[in-house]
């Protein structure tokens, strides 16, 4: 079952305010703010998300000088949501808890309905610069989504060690698992060669952290999030 959420408006407001219902894609958000010299969400080209999705796990990735990791909390103003009580409200930034790959809407049933971002204005061609230098690093390290779709990194760091590199010292680039691979390119991502199930890559996620643990000593856990069973 996929579900779809139809939820996609999008209203610029004065002084660079944004506000985003939950399913807007940040993709035409990021294309949307270059076009109008809005700075703030050129950070997260690449990354496949909705606006419910980025405020799930704290959308981020890294700063234009590689130093830094830059979170979609430091946009965010308010959101309004619909509490697991059933109650409509508007929430501050803080509500959230956000931490890495973290916010309280992974224990609470709560549900994003718009976000208001605060961004800031900026010549074009610096945000295109930005937009520019992040695709060229992720072209230059990570598999692409159009010719190998995937759900992005699947598991944390551990102390600071990457963890395509454990995959990688495993010996598992390359592992299969129906037409699931752990990527020759970046083994921290399972792409989907064709037509892989989730069971596929669930499979493949846990023979990863099998391996892993077995040669290396390390535990992986996973980035993603897992919803429901098979």
């Amino acid at each position: 079952m996929v579900i779809h959420n139809l939820a996609d408006t999008i209203s610029f407001l004065d002084n660079a305010v944004l506000v985003a219902e939950s399913g807007v894609i940040v993709a035409n958000l990021i294309e949307q703010c270059w076009g109008r010299g809005l700075s703030g969400f050129e950070h997260f080209i690449g990354i496949p998300s909705t606006v419910g999705g980025a405020m799930w796990q704290n959308l981020h990735f890294l700063s234009p000088d590689r130093t830094r990791t830059v979170f979609i909390e430091s946009i965010v103003q308010t959101s309004r949501i619909l509490t697991e009580e059933g109650r409509c409200c508007t929430v501050g930034v803080d509500y959230f808890q956000f931490d890495y790959d973290k916010s309280v809407l992974q224990k609470r049933k709560d549900i994003v309905l718009d976000v208001t971002f605060q961004l800031c204005s900026r010549q074009k061609e610096e945000i295109r610069a930005i937009m520019d230098a992040n695709m060229a690093w992720r072209n230059a390290r990570q598999p692409q989504l159009p010719e190998f779709p995937s759900c992005g990194s699947v598991f944390k760091k551990i102390k600071d060690i990457g963890a395509g590199r454990l995959i990688e010292q495993a010996g598992l680039k390359g592992a299969c698992i129906g037409e699931a691979e752990v990527s020759k390119k970046h083994a921290n991502f399972i792409v989907n060669r064709g037509n892989a199930t989730a069971c596929d890559v669930l499979q493949l996620i846990q023979h990863v952290q099998h391996v892993v643990k077995k040669k290396l000593g390390y535990a992986l856990e996973t980035e993603i999030s897992i919803v429901g069973e098979l």
